[in-house]
């Protein structure tokens, strides 16, 4: 076939026309409210991942929740089940830490109070 190739000038003014009239069409049927049925996507496999990461974003409570029964295994591992109790053990821990601070900053602000409270009598007696 003797026909010259077209230059890539002439193939890119091309595609730049094609997606110019798809743009100009576009508009066109948005302005006439003309309603295209939505693209028919195929249902996606809910397993395991989906129901905690992207069914109740994360939430490993609204998982359990929202399950069905017959699917709760899928969500509900045994590692699952390990990192709840790590989870439970680990908040455990950080609360009685913070328990502790607590007390202790009681602890260090009434030993404070008495000794300015001593140290003030002790002024009062000497004036």
């Amino acid at each position: 076939d003797g026909a010259p190739l077209p230059s890539a000038h002439q193939l890119k003014e091309e595609y730049q026309t094609m997606k110019d009239q798809e743009v100009a069409t576009q508009l066109f049927e948005q302005k006439l409210n003309i309603q295209h049925p939505p693209l028919n996507v195929p249902h996606m496999q809910k397993d395991w991942r989906w129901y905690q990461h992207i069914g109740s974003k994360g939430n490993l409570w609204n998982d359990i929740h929202m399950t069905p029964d017959e699917r709760r295994h899928l969500v509900v591992t045994p590692t699952v089940v390990r990192g709840l109790r790590q989870q439970e053990r680990t908040l455990e821990k950080k609360m009685q830490e913070e328990e502790d601070r607590k007390r202790a900053q009681m602890e260090r602000t009434m030993l404070m109070r008495q000794q300015r409270r001593f140290f003030v009598q002790d002024q009062n007696l000497r004036t």
